[in-house]
C-alpha cells in the first residue's frame, strides 16, 4: 500500500492499524503498540523529550490490528509501549490495560498474549486475575526495577523504594502461580555508592528474578542525569555489572536444571543462527529476543508451530527439549522443515541431520 506522510511534530504521531508494516519477528509473533511516549520523568532517561507525552492508541484500533495479525497466522502478541502499565490514562473514557488484554486475549487464533515494559506500581487486581488464570495471558511480567537501594531509586527519580519493590515482588510472586519475572537494573548512574550496588545484589540474590538485563549507565546529554555529581568510574560500572550478571547466571542456570523431565509447549521459530540444521523455538516463559531458546530435536518441526516439548537438558540460559506430540499440520508450502535426532553411540549423542523426517546423514 501507499506510504503515509508525517505532516507536523512527529512527536504526535501515533500508529493506526491502517498503516502500513511490515513482519520482522519469526515463528508466528509479532509485537503490537499499545501507544508512544511516555509521562514519566527519570532522570537517566530522554524518552518523553524524543517522543513526547503518552498517546495511547484507542481500544478498538488495537483489536482492529491484532484481529489482522491473528488472521495473518500470528499466534504471539507481544504488548509493547514506552509505559505500558500507563495505558489508556490519557484516553477521555480511560479505558484499562486489562480490559484491553482480555479483548486482545479472546481473538481466535492468539494463543500467547504477552505484556512488556510494566512500571513498578500497583498491578489492578484484573490485571493480575487475568496473569494468573487467562489461559491465553502468559504468566510473564517485565517490569524493569532499574535499581533497589532507596537512595539511588530517589536520585533516578523513579518514584518508589526498594522496600516497596520488595513488597512487589512478594505479592506478585504469591498472586500469579508460574509467574516468569523479568527485570532489569542500571549500575553506574551517577551517585551510585558500592554500598547501594551491594544492596542491588542481595536484593537480586534475594528476588531470584527468572531474567534480568544489567545495563552500564551512560550519559545522555539533555538528560537530568548527566549533570549529576557523583560520576562512577566506566571501569568500576563495568566491573558491578559483571558481578550482577554473575549472580543472575546462576540463578538462571539452577531455574533451567529444574525445568529438565518437564513437557512444555514450545513455539517454534525457525532455524537457529548456528547452524540451519537446528530448530529453535520459545516455550512462554522465554520473550523473543531478550531471553533464552529451547534447542529441537527428536522429529520435524516448522516455523509457527505449537509443539510439545519435553525437556532433556539445560545451560545457563536455555534449553534442549525433544518433540514426543504428533505434528499437528503439515509444513506449508516452501517454509523449512528441519530438527535434529539423536543416537547414542558408546554414551555419546551423535546429531543426525533429518529433514521433512528422511535422516540425510
Amino acid at each position: 500500500g501507499a506510504e503515509r506522510v508525517l505532516v507536523g511534530n512527529p512527536a504526535d504521531w501515533v500508529m493506526r492499524t491502517g498503516d502500513p508494516r511490515r513482519l520482522t519477528t519469526r515463528g508466528a509473533s509479532a509485537y503490537l503498540k499499545l501507544a508512544e511516549g511516555c509521562n514519566r520523568s527519570c532522570a537517566f532517561c530522554v524518552i518523553p523529550e524524543l517522543r513526547g507525552k503518552q498517546r495511547s492508541r484507542a481500544p478498538g484500533d488495537i483489536i482492529g490490528e491484532a484481529l489482522r495479525l491473528a488472521q495473518s497466522g500470528v499466534k504471539e502478541l507481544n504488548l509493547v509501549s514506552q509505559d505500558t502499565i500507563a495505558y489508556g490514562r490519557d484516553l477521555p473514557d480511560r479505558p484499562t490495560l486489562a480490559a484491553l488484554v482480555r479483548r486482545i486475549a479472546d481473538i481466535s487464533g492468539v494463543r500467547w498474549v504477552r505484556l512488556f515494559y510494566l512500571y513498578p506500581e500497583t498491578l489492578d487486581a484484573e490485571l493480575i486475575e487475568l496473569l494468573a488464570d487467562h489461559p491465553r495471558v502468559v504468566p510473564y511480567v517485565d517490569m524493569p526495577l532499574q535499581h533497589a537501594a532507596e537512595a539511588m531509586l530517589r536520585r533516578m527519580r523513579r518514584g518508589h523504594g526498594g522496600a516497596r519493590l520488595r513488597i512487589l515482588v512478594e505479592r506478585l510472586r504469591t498472586r500469579i502461580p508460574q509467574l516468569v519475572f523479568r527485570t532489569a537494573f542500571i549500575v553506574g548512574h551517577p551517585g551510585e555508592t558500592q554500598a547501594e550496588f551491594e544492596e542491588l545484589r542481595d536484593f537480586l540474590r534475594w528476588a531470584q528474578f527468572d531474567r534480568v538485563g544489567v545495563f552500564v549507565y551512560s550519559d545522555e546529554e539533555t538528560a537530568p542525569a548527566s549533570s549529576f555529581d557523583g560520576k562512577v568510574l566506566p571501569e568500576v560500572a563495568q566491573a558491578r555489572a559483571r558481578a550482577l550478571l554473575t549472580v543472575q547466571r546462576r540463578i538462571s542456570r539452577q531455574k533451567n536444571r529444574a525445568l529438565v523431565g518437564s513437557e512444555l509447549d514450545v513455539l517454534v521459530e525457525g532455524p537457529s543462527s548456528e547452524s540451519e540444521w537446528v530448530m529453535v523455538g520459545r516455550h512462554a516463559g522465554q520473550a523473543p529476543e531478550v531471553d533464552g531458546c529451547v534447542y529441537i530435536s527428536g522429529g520435524p518441526v516448522f516455523p509457527g508451530q505449537i509443539r510439545r516439548v519435553r525437556v532433556v537438558g539445560a545451560t545457563d540460559y536455555d534449553l534442549h527439549g525433544e518433540v514426543f506430540d504428533e505434528q499437528p499440520e503439515p509444513p506449508r508450502s516452501g517454509e523449512p522443515v528441519a530438527a535434529l535426532h539423536y543416537r547414542s553411540t558408546d554414551g555419546r549423542r551423535v546429531a543426525l541431520r533429518v529433514t521433512g523426517g528422511t535422516v540425510l546423514g
